[in-house]
């Protein structure tokens, strides 16, 4: 057992302390202050720039099961002691953010908490040889109120936010490796098999992939195999035309923003508001078309 002076918070309507000796200062924060460098929330303290975290993320409350059998008891009791020692905490209501600023030798990490509840002196007791190393956690206490209280580890919760972003910046530059080496696919539709041959050479040798369809409804087929980046189409086609395949995809939620180009003979003012109405982004008329055009056209919308 060991005494220590700790700062109470509430979290998600549950008790923590934080030990009082690693708390450097507690403060409210808007939420337009906070900002992003390098994968890392971060405000600014003293003019210097100050990592943040949710602590509710910290500890992975969120979505948990069990939080939905606890019962309504940890914010309204928390409230009551707000109640009764007025000065001592921040309000949960308040529009900014209650924030913690931790110091852990050189290292501070702010956390975001729903409220500071108060400060005390409690007897810690020590995680037992099973529990030892549970992380973020050194032991716990209970409170006044009978309560059982877990006293939260500085260290370790200054270790899980610098393997938070570095998961972050892994990912974030695993994504742009796939996005960038990943070739942009295009379903193409035309029922000429000279047309659609053309189409196919030039989009492929843009760097395109290029997946093809003999018609509208084999094209709407296709649309559901696989993701897509964009749909080139020609209108006049048997089964179902470009415009009944334009109409159909954009009545898919998930297809409203698919770029959709019509490449058609098709060239009356008319034909292209028909176009339009129906939901494509682009109208090139097979009079004027050439290479340029196209690749030029698909590059601006997707």
């Amino acid at each position: 057992m060991a005494t220590a002076n700790v700062l109470i918070v509430s979290v998600d309507g549950i008790a923590y302390a934080l030990p009082i000796e690693f708390v450097k200062t507690a403060k409210l924060v808007d939420r337009a202050e906070i900002f992003s460098i390098e994968c890392r929330e971060t405000i600014l303290l003293d003019n210097q720039p100050l990592s943040v975290a949710n602590l509710v993320d910290l500890l992975e409350l969120k979505d948990r099961p069990w939080r939905q059998n606890k019962g309504d008891w940890g914010q309204e009791s928390w409230r009551e002691v707000n109640r009764n020692k007025a000065g001592t905490s921040l309000s949960s209501n308040s529009p900014k953010i209650p924030c913690i600023v931790l110091k852990v030798g050189e290292e501070k990490l702010g956390l975001f908490v729903d409220a500071l509840i108060d400060q005390q002196d409690v007897a810690i007791k020590p995680q037992t040889q099973l529990l030892k190393r549970v992380r973020n956690v050194s032991g716990a206490t209970i409170l006044g109120n009978g309560e059982v209280c877990m006293v939260l580890n500085p260290h370790d919760l200054i270790e899980s936010v610098r393997k938070q972003v570095l998961s972050r910046s892994v990912s974030s530059s695993r994504s742009k490796v796939e996005t960038s080496s990943r070739k942009q696919v295009i379903l193409l539709a035309e029922d000429s098999i000279a047309t659609r041959t053309q189409e196919k050479r030039i989009l492929e040798s843009a760097g395109y992939e290029v997946v093809t369809a003999v018609d509208g409804l084999d094209a709407f087929n296709k649309l559901k195999t696989r993701d897509f980046d964009a749909v080139i189409s020609d209108v006049q086609m048997p089964n179902l035309d470009g415009l009944g395949l334009t109409y159909k995809i954009r009545q898919q939620k998930e297809y409203s923003d698919l770029p959709i180009i019509l490449v058609t003979s098709l060239a009356s003012d008319e034909d292209r508001k028909r176009g339009a109405d129906a939901g494509a982004n682009a109208y090139i008329p097979k009079g004027t078309f050439n290479q340029d055009v196209l690749v030029e056209t698909l590059k601006r919308l997707v």
